[in-house]
């Protein structure tokens, strides 16, 4: 504002006082994009037609990484548990900022903010991609090395292939020091790039959301922007989880092989993980630098339909999705600001003494505990649950979600307008829908499969020599294997068993399948055959000089299957639906159950409250228990991994039994709420308050 003194302005050639131009002046500059050429086109639905995809690029690249994350700890040897707190980083770092962020923010050239914001988060997503570019291709043992056997007669060696020198190379290798970590590296690339992904995408909703608010005549226009943010919010998931099933198909190296070693069905591929992140990065800084030149504040639009004018903007204490972030009592200077923060902590006191509002949003957490942890691994759940390649399973998870959101959107709000949902009827909503939630939830933990046969870890070796408990690889009937256990390179017995190696079968031989060889069950003609397998039985095969004594063995894990999948999602998609239906009634709730003054505030602190108990940690104990459940990990010099075999049953009941406790918890929580609601406590502040605007309308 301008301060002038008591004089009469004169008036300028236009008709204008000097303190109208100044004025004027200032708000021309406002209005006025940076290319001022470009003004003519600066309005909210040019400014939507950026940020709309950019948002959804977001969204989607953000899901994309949960689709490759059981990728990404097999490259760089990462445990469960370390994943999951790789992916809280960026929440604790947006929760650290969104307080300043949203007091700050509206005092400066929002689009300008947003804008680099964005940016921002398309260098973070760049930045997790690097340890793509930082390390050496991977490298798989060809088919010339070496095989070290402890023999007792003789200090042999025996060239073959893939049978025992994979682990002697590689502590060679580590002891000599030739070989280096590259996993320290590259988790410091990936907790940078989730930093800068949660700095960026802090002021990225609130900021907008304000902005385009303060360009409308009518809270109904902002609502329907905000629609075509969540729509983005609601595609997102799926789009991040098609780009996985497309990355990943492809071969992590592919641009600088010129060969691929390995087939996508080899327990050892590595897709293309790290693609999604710098295509992702390239579209939201190219859809980010057109907001840096939008003006500081766009003119006043009107959204009309069929040529009627919409309406004024609603009267002033009236609520708006805008007003959370609005939300600015200290700056209020009209009582001080000693006045103004013991309003604030009085209102913080109205809050945590309101038990619907702490008991919603205790049931609002279960449900985010279950999106920030079940959500995440859930894609790496079906890859090894139902013995699924992590593209596939991706694009289902994918194909589940979009259906599940969309209709969810579409049946709660009409539910919410058609039935006019009172305190009572939001609240019997939510009891309705989470019990069916957890209903759908409870046969899941049911719906899988047993354990796929694989010697040492979950059946024992098919031998009468004396034998421990499970897990242990090690059997007299390969005592001679000089190879580390947690060498994987499977093969599959005649007897139908896989074995985690060549050498941990026992075998003491290699070739390749001939015709002359005769004809044998599922061996066809150039197929890599071991020989002389002492733990697996030679029952049934024919006897011929060609054979060692022992059975034989083909390259790559035995055939397995689990056809549950069709039941796991059908229950999958229904608890979907049942979640999403239950966004638009916890936010009304959480609006209506809290006075008028309280609106704003409310969001803002449950907002803060829900993710701090439920989508912040719940990556860290979901990431645990899933490592809870491993049988057999990657070694590199001395340094445990990733989990290459899974107990599937104990994972089956750890992962989705957290998944359906959760989903309990949020049921009984929703029955407290519905139980304590009190219209009479609200319908009587609503009162005072009526009551106290008449006096001062009078004054």
């Amino acid at each position: 504002m301008y301060k002038y003194d008591s004089l009469q302005d004169f008036q300028n050639e236009n008709g204008f006082t000097e303190s109208e131009k100044k004025v004027e002046d200032y708000h021309d500059k406002d209005t006025q994009c940076t290319i001022k050429a470009c003004t003519r086109f600066s309005s909210p639905v040019a400014f939507l037609c950026f940020l709309v995809p950019m948002y959804a690029v977001i969204v989607a690249t953000s899901t994309y990484f949960g689709g490759c994350i059981s990728t990404i700890e097999k490259q760089f040897q990462l445990t469960s548990s370390q994943s999951g707190l790789l992916a809280t980083v960026n929440d604790a770092v947006s929760l650290s900022v969104v307080v300043f962020v949203t007091f700050y923010g509206n005092k400066s050239h929002r689009p300008r903010i947003i804008g680099s914001s964005g940016i921002i988060v398309g260098i973070g997503f760049f930045l997790l991609a690097m340890p793509h570019f930082t390390t050496d291709p991977v490298s798989y043992k060809d088919n010339s090395y070496s095989l070290q056997v402890n023999d007792n007669d003789s200090n042999s060696q025996v060239n073959n292939n893939e049978l025992c020198s994979v682990d002697d190379v590689a502590q060679d290798r580590c002891s000599s020091g030739d070989v280096t970590e590259d996993a320290p590296a590259s988790l410091f690339w990936l907790i940078v790039g989730q930093i800068l992904l949660g700095v960026g995408g802090s002021p990225l909703f609130p900021l907008t959301i304000t902005y385009l608010d303060d360009s409308t005549v009518d809270s109904t226009t902002t609502s329907v922007y905000i629609a075509g943010l969540f729509m983005a919010m609601g595609l997102g998931p799926f789009l991040g989880f098609v780009m996985s099933f497309k990355c990943l198909s492809f071969y992590v190296d592919f641009e600088r092989v010129d060969v691929i070693p390995i087939s996508p069905t080899d327990p050892r591929w590595i897709g293309a993980w790290w693609l999604g992140f710098v295509i992702a990065s390239i579209v939201i800084i190219l859809f980010s630098i057109p907001l840096l030149f939008f003006p500081r504040k766009l003119n006043k639009y009107e959204l009309t339909c069929c040529g009627g004018r919409s309406k004024d903007k609603p009267e002033e204490g009236a609520f708006s999705m805008a007003d959370i972030y609005k939300n600015d009592i200290i700056s209020h200077k009209k009582n001080g600001i000693l006045a103004n923060l013991r309003e604030l902590l009085l209102a913080i006191k109205r809050l945590l003494l309101n038990p619907t509002l702490i008991i919603l949003n205790l049931s609002i957490s279960c449900e985010l505990a279950v999106v920030g942890g079940f959500a995440f691994f859930m894609a790496k759940y079906v890859e090894n649950q139902f013995g699924l390649t992590a593209a596939t399973a991706a694009i289902i998870i994918g194909g589940i979600n979009l259906p599940g959101n969309i209709i969810g959107n579409i049946m709660s709000s009409f539910f919410v307008k058609k039935f006019k949902l009172t305190l009572f009827g939001l609240g019997k909503m939510l009891l309705t829908v989470s019990i069916c939630s957890f209903s759908f939830a409870l046969p899941i933990l049911f719906i899988g499969c047993s354990n796929p046969p694989i010697a040492g870890l979950t059946t024992l070796y098919n031998t009468s020599f004396s034998q421990g408990t499970l897990p242990n690889l090690n059997n007299t009937c390969n005592s001679n294997c000089a190879c580390s256990n947690s060498v994987y390179q499977p093969v599959c017995g005649h007897d139908g068993v896989t074995y985690t190696s060549a050498c941990r079968a026992g075998c003491v031989d290699v070739d390749t399948w001939r015709d002359d060889m005769g004809d044998l069950k599922d061996i066809q003609t150039n197929d890599t055959v071991y020989f002389g397998c002492s733990c697996i039985p030679s029952d049934g095969l024919m006897t011929d000089e060609l054979f060692k004594e022992g059975g034989i063995a083909t390259e790559g894990s035995c055939d397995w299957s689990c056809d549950k999948l069709v039941p796991f999602i059908f229950f999958i998609a229904a608890v979907s639906i049942c979640s999403t239906l239950k966004t638009n009634p916890n936010m009304m709730l959480n609006l209506r159950c809290v006075d008028q003054k309280d609106r704003a505030l409310a969001i803002a602190f449950c907002g803060v409250l829900v993710r701090v108990l439920g989508f912040f940690p719940s990556p860290i104990y979901f990431g645990a228990a899933i490592s809870s459940t491993c049988l057999l990990r990657q070694e590199s010099c001395s340094r445990q991994g990733a989990c290459l075999i899974y107990d599937l049953e104990r994972y089956r009941y750890t992962f989705v039994g957290l998944f359906v406790g959760l989903k309990l918890l949020a049921a009984i929580l929703s029955t407290c709420t519905y139980f304590s609601i009190d219209p009479d406590r609200l319908k009587k502040s609503e009162t005072n308050e009526m009551e106290l605007s008449k006096i001062n309308s009078k004054q």
